[in-house]
């Protein structure tokens, strides 16, 4: 009966809602299944004396040829790539159209084809998109 008198009270007070309502200010994402989510994923290179920077990998279809453009800012080159929920992606830097370089901040690795790249595992994000159906 306590119980009951406390839902009835809250329902009385102005201002309290049992409708939840998001956040749009925070980290809300739109509800979808797992397998139509989609994270952006930054990744860094610290700079040095290189010109250009693009990367490469298995992002996108076609991402090992036609690379992501890094843009310099501060000490760091930066890119940021959209990459499907719970993906792993191999990537490695493309430096002054000559040169791969693996990712010094990022110790994981796999190998493809006898190759090997950095890797990061089961990407996933506090905000995504979902793939339109």
């Amino acid at each position: 009966m306590r119980r009951l008198l406390l839902f009835l009270g809250c329902s009385a007070i102005a201002g309290c809602s049992l409708t939840p309502i998001p956040d749009l200010t925070s980290e809300y994402s739109e509800p979808c299944e797992t397998t139509a989510r989609s994270c952006t994923r930054e990744f860094k290179l610290k700079a040095g004396p290189e010109q250009k920077v693009e990367l490469r990998g298995d992002f996108r279809a076609d991402g090992w040829i036609r690379g992501e453009p890094m843009v310099k800012t501060g000490d760091s080159w930066a890119a940021t790539v959209g990459v499907q929920w719970g993906a792993t992606v191999q990537y490695k830097f493309f430096v002054d159209g000559a040169t791969w370089v693996l990712d010094p901040a990022n110790s994981t690795t796999g190998t493809t084809a006898g190759v090997t790249n950095s890797q990061v595992n089961n990407v996933t994000c506090a905000k995504w998109s979902c793939a339109k159906q």
